[in-house]
């Protein structure tokens, strides 16, 4: 994001962990586009589980931006956390959002998540926070990655590494 870039097909199978280390690398960057750059009809394309709801309403003019890979990292975070399986339901989130025009809440997180991961329910309910009466859904997401360590760091209490 730094260098300008979205990725936008953000999903666990496009990040990999170097041998020896713990440096996440992303890959495939065939969708990535500027940073608020307008989506087209078929640079909509991106793996629909782990895609804001934005990105699946054909009546929004969408643009390229950060909240929405952050987004897809508060999806893998909830995978991680939770008991769901996203290759059984994977448009469990999307259809919550558009039957209760809203993501679900901190509160209503911490009852999915395992004992140990209830400290993600406040990352994940801001990086996946959506609302229909919000212009662009997007519902104080994370804007920035960095911001989104350090709420980690906060809710879990522990700095990683690469904060060290």
């Amino acid at each position: 994001h730094d260098k300008g870039l979205v990725h936008q097909d953000l999903k666990p199978a496009h990040v990999f962990l170097r041998p020896d280390s713990s440096e996440a690398v992303l890959i495939d960057w065939g969708l990535a586009r500027m940073v608020d750059e307008p989506l087209s009809e078929e640079r909509r394309s991106c793996s629909w589980t782990y895609a804001p709801p934005e990105r699946s309403d054909v009546n929004m003019l969408a643009c390229a931006g950060r909240h929405q890979d952050l987004y897809a990292v508060g999806v893998m975070l909830l995978q991680l956390a939770s008991d769901l399986n996203f290759d059984e339901r994977p448009r469990f989130l999307p259809d919550y959002f558009f039957k209760h025009g809203r993501m679900l809440s901190t509160v209503e997180l911490q009852l999915m998540l395992r004992p140990h991961w209830k400290w993600a329910a406040p990352v994940i309910a801001r990086a996946i926070s959506s609302r229909t009466d919000i212009p662009g859904y997007a519902d104080n997401r994370f804007t920035s990655a960095r911001d989104m360590a350090l709420e980690i760091t906060h809710c879990y209490g522990k700095t990683p590494p690469a904060f060290r």
